[in-house]
């Protein structure tokens, strides 16, 4: 049992960091995008 929640514990940690990680490349690209808009196809 403990180990599943230790399990959890990291899979809920990876999530944040890639949440945040998320934010900081959405941060980048929205400041960014004023000096050379990155166009998405």
């Amino acid at each position: 049992k403990k180990e599943r929640e230790e399990r959890k514990a990291s899979l809920e940690q990876e999530e944040r960091q890639r949440e945040k990680q998320a934010r900081k490349m959405h941060y980048l690209v929205s400041t960014k995008q004023y000096d050379h808009p990155i166009t998405v196809r």
